[in-house]
Parts: C-alpha cells; structure tokens; sequence
C-alpha cells in the first residue's frame, strides 16, 4: 500500500510540474507576442 501511495504522490507532482512549466511557456509566448505587436506597430501602445 505505501508504494502506491508514493507512486501517486509522483504522479500529482509531475502534473504539478507539466502544468506549471506549460503555464510558464504561456506566458512566455504571451509576452513575446506583445513584443512582437509592438513592434510592428512602430512602438505604438497596441494590445
């Protein structure tokens, strides 16, 4: 039973870590975007 246990507990910290690092990368791109938009419209403020 306790190896169960901590088999599932390694399983919900990888899906921790896989949400996390997926949310991080969002976020990345999201912001990369932004850059980007900025960018092409000469540095006007447009979201």
């Amino acid at each position: 039973m306790p190896a169960v246990h901590s088999s599932v507990k390694t399983f919900q910290t990888n899906c921790e870590l896989n949400t996390i690092a997926m949310l991080i990368t969002i976020d990345i791109q999201y912001s990369i975007s932004i850059e980007t938009k900025l960018n092409l419209k000469g540095g006007m403020l447009y979201v």
